[in-house]
């Protein structure tokens, strides 16, 4: 897993919500790590606030299994 990437990827998605670009838990940005075949994202429905870092969901291209 890519930590790092991972939590950029939760970062942007809680910039989106400080700026006020999305409403309730809409929206989200993804990440992909080609080297793994790992694509980070925030699910429709989890909340926007503070995680712990490296808390979050990695998903193996193309989509075969959910790694949390």
């Amino acid at each position: 897993m890519n930590i790092s990437l991972r939590n950029d990827v939760w970062e942007a998605n809680i910039s989106l919500w400080k700026a006020g670009l999305v409403y309730g838990t809409q929206g989200n940005v993804s990440g992909i790590d080609r080297k793994e075949g790992l694509i980070y994202i925030k699910p429709s429905g989890v909340a926007y606030e503070p995680r712990p870092l490296g808390d979050g969901n990695g998903v193996v291209a193309p989509a075969e299994r959910v790694l949390r």
